[in-house]
């Protein structure tokens, strides 16, 4: 029980102290879950697919049409794939086993996850004030194959001024904030929607 609660006290005091992070507008849509769902205990999760193609980098954002350089597009839909699967294994890991290959956790009581983001990633000169981001969720039993869930967040987030300090020590802005907020609404819900491994 100290476990559940420490998870969840260390996945939202990051956003204590940072109220910008927060949005009204922060919201689940398009919730799905299983009629056959088995509320088993599970004991590891699995991170898999991520799915970048959807967003969009403006042309204009600095240097991101130079090829290899490390603002370009596909460096920066990188970038926030690994930051995501960071975040990731950093909260969920509190409470379950943590996997970065479905084949580590096939036939053991585990769920998969895919994850397809989509939004822009544009110069703070961009006259957007709100930062619209998607994640689009989808967990399957490791054991039986079968889709577990699905949830869709849609935040809106107050574009950060330049100088203001970023809470993950990147560049990537919005971004950063939305995946953490993602990460805290993920386990959240999957808090109420099944029984985990403490």
């Amino acid at each position: 029980m100290n476990k559940i609660i420490l998870f969840f006290c260390i996945a939202t005091i990051g956003f204590i102290c940072n109220f910008s992070a927060f949005s009204k507008d922060t919201q689940f849509s398009n919730t799905w879950l299983s009629p056959n769902i088995d509320r088993k205990t599970y004991e590891a999760i699995c991170i898999d697919e991520i799915d970048t193609s959807d967003i969009k980098v403006e042309t204009d954002y600095p240097d991101s049409a130079k090829v290899g350089d490390s603002n370009g597009p596909d460096k920066i839909r990188n970038r926030i794939t690994y930051q995501l699967r960071n975040r990731f294994k950093q909260v969920l890991g509190l409470t379950l086993d943590v996997k970065t290959n479905k084949n580590d956790i096939a036939g053991s009581k585990a769920l998969i996850v895919n994850v397809r983001l989509s939004g822009v990633v544009a110069d703070e000169s961009q006259l957007n004030f709100l930062a619209n981001i998607s994640f689009e969720s989808e967990l399957f039993d490791a054991q039986s194959g079968d889709k577990v869930f699905t949830l869709s967040n849609n935040y809106k987030l107050p574009v950060m001024k330049k100088s203001a300090p970023n809470p993950m020590g990147d560049d990537l802005g919005e971004w950063s904030r939305a995946i953490d907020l993602w990460v805290a609404d993920f386990a959240n819900y999957l808090k109420h929607q099944i029984n985990i491994s403490n």
